[in-house]
């Protein structure tokens, strides 16, 4: 009896997996917009850490330090939760 539900409902949700066509590889198709993404943040989000870091008086330094990273790890979980829905 478990068995069966547990099929019923697997398969109910199976239309709407979308999958991807056959052609695409990930060498060629996901790794160099990949690449791209890391040397994009790489360049941008080391440098802007600093800035914001360095205008900051020194008395303030933990607080900056702890907002910054409170407001990025708000900012990754919501490109988590957003970037999957808007792709489908």
């Amino acid at each position: 009896m478990r068995r069966g539900a547990g099929r019923s409902l697997s398969a109910r949700n199976e239309p709407t997996r979308r999958r991807l066509p056959t052609l695409v590889c990930y060498p060629g198709a996901v790794l160099p917009g990949v690449i791209a993404f890391g040397l994009g943040l790489t360049l941008t989000v080391a440098p802007l850490t600093a800035t914001v870091l360095a205008a900051a008086a020194a008395r303030y330094a933990g607080i900056a330090s702890g907002v910054n990273n409170a407001i990025s790890r708000g900012a990754s979980l919501l490109a988590i939760a957003v970037i999957p829905a808007s792709q489908g």
